[in-house]
């Protein structure tokens, strides 16, 4: 039914001109001038919604190669738009001027156009050259999506709007110029153009939005400007060439899977998959941090920060007051040796907790071992052992490394949230950072411990105690509690009871 409306509105507008077609922002009467069909706005001017190829094939023009009038008819042709519509019908069932041309090559655009709108060189697969004039001021909706053979773009700083989707799917862009204007990078701007090599994001960008770079598999570099502020879903998803970006502390959003990870959409609901040894580089407790805490990704403290942090450590600054929140390892509200200590460590690189790969806690009263514990972040799973209550108290106790699990119990999985909130809790109270030893040199047997770290690089460090504990012992434990449902610490018998999800 709707194609045979279309055919009626076509053979009407062939046949009969003016033809009356109500529209927000033009007198509502369509008119046509050689091969350009348009409207006549409210201020005067021409909008431009059709170019009739047909008109220049008859006439010997060349399709090839368009040169889009400044005016028509009299009137100063200051827009390309899409088509106005009869109920959800574009007139000529065309949603741009030039959508699906496939002849054209190359366009002059005038300097008496302001606006490029939605769709206007949607699928225009053999455009190969483009030059937007300092007038333009908006771009809109998949103006140039799809254009296949599309290699280079400059847009002008008179830019100030840019619509969704607006280069997606160019295959074959390779370098885009942004302009500094713009405060946005719409959603999909540049999604699957995959030899895309170069597109430097503007200081005057705040929002990267949802899969604006995504599949832009050659890019080979990310650069965020300190304006940023939001960067969305997907945004730099299956950027594969970048293994590391440095997020500047502007950002104070990060969306799931916004960078560090490869996209495929064949794939289903599997369809990401991590980056293999993505690092961000960023400052204390920022968005930055968090992500990489979230995603399991290695942070690395930026340059700034650590220069800031060192002098700061050093007396050379008097500490801000967020940096003295942060440097309160163990937020007890008192800057000393053991808050600078595990900031200078952490400066370093060497004890983030967004690097433990697992953690062994064992617990014992001499010779009785009462508890142990295998938190796996890797697998995100947790392992347990303890007597049952059916042995006989205060005989020696071990577990068998030789029989199935290494004599372990499956304790439950451990979620991603859990996961990300020990690893914020344990950089918070410096938990990579305690002593070897805490012995108190006073007392004979009570509770002995260890726990053991291993990081993703294979290295480990180990910690044991007697009697005796490090400073943010309760807040550690507290953390442990939150990710295992355990106190770890617990030297009475435990039953390896299953833990629920």
């Amino acid at each position: 039914m709707k194609k045979i409306i279309a055919m009626i509105i076509t053979v009407a507008l062939m046949t009969v001109n003016p033809f009356g077609i109500t529209a927000a922002d033009n007198d509502g009467t369509v008119h046509k001038s050689g091969a350009w069909w348009y409207l006549i706005k409210a201020d005067g001017t021409a909008e431009i919604f059709k170019y009739d190829f047909r008109y220049d094939m008859e006439n010997d023009d060349y399709l090839e190669h368009v040169v889009i009038p400044s005016e028509v008819d009299g009137y100063t042709v200051t827009s390309l738009e899409s088509g106005p519509y009869i109920g959800e019908l574009f007139v000529f069932g065309s949603p741009g001027v030039f959508y699906l041309n496939s002849f054209l090559e190359t366009v002059t655009i005038p300097d008496t156009v302001t606006n490029i709108g939605n769709n206007t060189f949607l699928d225009c697969t053999g455009l190969t050259d483009i030059t937007i004039p300092d007038s333009v001021t908006s771009i809109g909706d998949n103006a140039f999506a799809t254009c296949a053979n599309l290699t280079s773009v400059s847009i002008p700083d008179s830019v100030t709007y840019l619509g969704e989707g607006v280069f997606t799917n160019c295959i074959r862009l390779n370098d885009i110029t942004l302009p500094n204007s713009i405060t946005s990078i719409p959603t999909a701007a540049f999604y699957k153009c995959e030899v895309l090599t170069s597109a430097p994001i503007p200081d005057s960008v705040k929002i990267i939005d949802i899969g604006a770079f995504n599949s832009c598999r050659r890019l080979p570099e990310l650069e965020i400007p300190d304006s940023v502020e939001t960067i969305g879903v997907g945004a730099f998803a299956g950027c594969n060439l970048i293994t590391s970006v440095t997020v500047p502390d502007s950002v104070t959003f990060i969306a799931p899977r916004a960078f560090g990870y490869t996209f495929d959409e064949y794939q289903g609901e599997g369809y990401y998959s991590k980056i293999e040894k993505f690092k961000i580089y960023g400052s204390m407790n920022s968005a930055a941090e968090a992500y990489a805490s979230e995603n399991e990704f290695r942070f690395v403290y930026s340059d700034s920060e650590i220069t800031a942090i060192k002098n700061e450590i050093h007396g050379i600054e008097q500490l801000s007051v967020r940096r003295a929140e942060i440097v309160d390892r163990n937020g007890d509200a008192v800057i000393n040796v053991f808050d600078l200590t595990v900031s200078k460590q952490r400066v370093a690189g060497k004890t983030s907790a967004n690097n433990i790969a697992s953690v062994y806690i064992s617990n014992s009263g001499g010779p009785i071992m009462e508890s142990e514990f295998k938190i796996d972040f890797e697998n995100k799973q947790l392992w347990i052992w303890g007597p049952s209550p059916s042995d006989t108290p205060w005989e020696p106790q071990r577990r068998d490394p030789t029989a199935e699990n290494e004599g372990y119990t499956f304790g439950g999985d451990l979620s991603d949230e859990k996961i990300a909130e020990f690893r914020r809790l344990a950089n918070k109270y410096g938990f990579t950072s305690w002593n070897d030893e805490y012995v108190d040199p006073l007392t004979a047997g009570g509770h002995m411990w260890t726990m053991e770290i291993t990081y993703i690089d294979g290295s480990v460090k180990e910690t044991y105690g007697i009697n005796e504990y490090p400073d943010t012992w309760e807040n550690m434990l507290d953390a442990f509690l939150v990710l295992t449902g355990y106190d770890v610490a617990g030297w009475l018998s435990i039953p390896p009871v299953i833990m629920s999800n």
